[in-house]
């Protein structure tokens, strides 16, 4: 949004409104957005002009955010704080995930039981953070009893992420992971 020329800046949240109208009236949405932290004003806007819209439109929308990018004064947070005041909208802070649930991640990225000596040490690198176990996993034999030398270490957490919409999608893939519902109108 940030390259637009203004005309079509302000006809984006009308195109895209009545563009999902129409998806939404045939099945249900979900829109995924991931780093919302990295957000202009003008998508900011945007999403909030299609978080408020119509309550019976059957559109989900999932966003993360890094906690640590939600800080006092900042863009996000008052976006956050008006976005919370509109029906329906929950905001979770996920936590990280924990010793089991990241064994059932290694072994779901695998294909099979890890190591218990896998297990730790991809714990203890990755924190608890899904996405860096599985940046650390995903190249591994199956059979590996460790992490080969030199892995980077971990990024940041992401770690806040919220729900609007009338949607029925909880993400069930990750034990321990949190999940937001409402039930579908339609």
């Amino acid at each position: 949004m940030r390259t637009a020329r203004p005309g079509i800046r302000q006809a984006l949240p009308l195109f895209l409104d009545q563009w999902l109208s129409a998806v939404t009236a045939a099945h249900p949405v979900l829109l995924a957005i991931d780093d919302l932290h990295w957000a202009d004003q003008g998508t900011l806007d945007t999403l909030m002009f299609l978080i408020a819209g119509p309550s019976d439109r059957r559109l989900g929308l999932v966003a993360t955010v890094r906690a640590d990018a939600v800080t006092e004064g900042s863009l996000l947070e008052g976006w956050l704080a008006d976005v919370r005041r509109i029906p329906g909208v929950s905001i979770e802070r996920l936590g990280p995930l924990d010793r089991p649930a990241t064994s059932a991640l290694i072994a779901s990225l695998l294909g099979r039981e890890p190591h218990q000596s896998l297990i730790t040490e991809v714990y203890g690198r990755a924190n608890g953070n899904p996405y860096f176990t599985k940046l650390l996993v995903e190249p591994l034999d199956p059979a590996a009893p460790s992490l080969p030398p030199g892995n980077p270490a971990r990024p940041a957490d992401r770690s806040t992420a919220f729900l609007a919409g009338p949607a029925s999608v909880c993400p069930t893939g990750y034990p321990g992971a949190g999940c937001w519902r409402q039930e579908c109108s339609g």
